[in-house]
């Protein structure tokens, strides 16, 4: 018995979903409280030295488990515009680990700087309240939603391809 030939997978459409990570500027943050209850969220972010950045108060609930736990899932939807049928919007999901960087290092002043000036005047008065903190979300797997269809599975190494664009 000869075995079926397997069907070649479609390449990754890196600049598809690159495409998407730059016209948005939210994410919804899938975290966990330390008795494992889950919460969703939304948090605006920049990509930036492929990895995303969040700047988050201290008073919102989505900080206090990323303190905790830093495991953390990333949902980015297209707008509901770009597609007529809401069962075919283009999404990404992703896997990351959130790590709290220390405020007023060079890393840190480098990414509130390039947050201010993509996200606007509002970081202007947000940088400066002390209950906030910076996470570096390093992504290391999730997948991407064309269409109907057509799913596609990315690794750490896939996600580094679509950030280098």
């Amino acid at each position: 018995m000869t075995e079926k030939a397997k069907k070649p997978e479609a390449s990754l459409p890196t600049a598809e979903i690159s495409k998407l990570l730059t016209s948005l500027q939210g994410l919804s943050l899938a975290t966990t409280s330390s008795d494992n209850t889950p919460l969703a969220s939304y948090a605006p972010f920049i990509l930036f030295n492929s990895h995303i950045y969040v700047f988050l108060s201290g008073l919102s609930e989505h900080t206090r488990h990323m303190l905790a736990a830093p495991n953390v899932g990333l949902m980015l939807l297209a707008e509901p515009d770009t597609h007529k049928n809401p069962f075919a919007r283009q999404r990404l999901s992703l896997n990351a680990v959130s790590r709290a960087l220390l405020r007023d290092t060079e890393q840190w002043l480098e990414v509130i700087n390039a947050m201010t000036l993509q996200l606007g005047g509002t970081m202007q008065i947000l940088r400066t309240l002390p209950d906030f903190t910076l996470f570096e979300l390093e992504v290391n797997g999730g997948n991407f939603v064309k269409g109907f269809g057509a799913a596609y599975t990315l690794n750490a190494t896939d996600w580094a391809e679509i950030t280098a664009i």
